[in-house]
C-alpha cells in the first residue's frame, strides 16, 4: 500500500505528493550543510498531438519511455516525479549549476535523438526542460519549483526543445559531458 500511495501508476516514479515531500527533504538538507541543489521540470513538447493522432495508449508508452530514459541518466540520490500530465520533475543533490545544467541537456538531447516503438511505427519526442539552483534567499523548495517552471515556459516561448536556467542564476561556463559512457540515440 505504501508503494501505491507514494508513486505515479503509469510510470513507476514517485507522485506529485511524494515528490515534493521528497524535494522538500532534499533541500532542507542542502540548506542545513550548505551544499548545491537543484531543480529541474521537464515538460514533452507538443504532447497533446500524440494522445490526438495516436490515442492515449500511445501517449503512455511514451511517458513511460521518457521516464525510462530521464532514469538512466539519473544517480541514485536524484529523485523525479510526475507534476502533472507530461510535466516532470528532477531534485539534483549536491548539483551546482553547471552540473545541473549538463544533466538537463543531457536529457533533452537523449530524449529528441530516441525514437519511440509504437504499433505503427515509430516517434519522436522533444522536450523543454527549466532548471533552477538553491539561492540563499530561497525559503523553501516552492521557490526554486517556481523558478524552474518559469525557466520551463521561458524554453517554451523561445521554440521549445531547448534548456533555460532560471535567468536569475548565472549562466554556466559549459555544459560538460557528465556520462560519457551512456548510449544515446536509442530505441524504446
Amino acid at each position: 500500500l505504501a508503494v501505491l500511495a507514494t508513486t505515479d501508476g503509469l510510470t513507476g516514479i514517485l507522485n506529485r505528493r511524494s515528490f515534493l515531500e521528497r524535494a522538500a527533504e532534499d533541500f532542507k538538507r542542502a540548506v542545513r550543510y550548505n551544499e548545491p541543489f537543484a531543480v529541474l521540470m521537464l515538460d514533452l513538447d507538443h504532447f497533446k498531438a500524440v494522445n490526438d493522432n495516436h490515442g492515449h495508449q500511445v501517449g503512455d508508452d511514451v511517458l513511460r519511455a521518457v521516464v525510462a530514459l530521464c532514469k538512466q541518466n539519473l544517480r541514485d540520490s536524484d529523485s523525479m516525479g510526475r507534476y502533472g500530465g507530461e510535466e516532470f520533475m528532477i531534485c539534483l543533490p549536491h548539483a551546482d549549476l553547471d552540473t545541473a545544467s549538463g544533466v538537463a541537456e543531457r536529457l533533452r538531447t537523449d530524449v529528441q535523438s530516441t525514437s519511440i516503438t509504437i504499433p505503427d511505427g515509430a516517434i519522436s519526442i522533444t522536450t523543454s526542460i527549466g532548471v533552477a539552483i538553491l539561492r540563499g534567499s530561497d525559503t523553501g523548495v516552492e521557490n526554486m519549483i517556481a523558478r524552474a517552471d518559469t525557466a520551463l515556459y521561458a524554453a517554451k516561448g523561445q521554440g521549445r526543445n531547448r534548456v533555460v536556467v532560471d535567468p536569475g542564476d548565472p549562466v554556466p561556463q559549459d555544459t560538460p559531458d557528465l556520462f560519457p559512457d551512456a548510449q544515446r540515440g536509442t530505441t524504446l
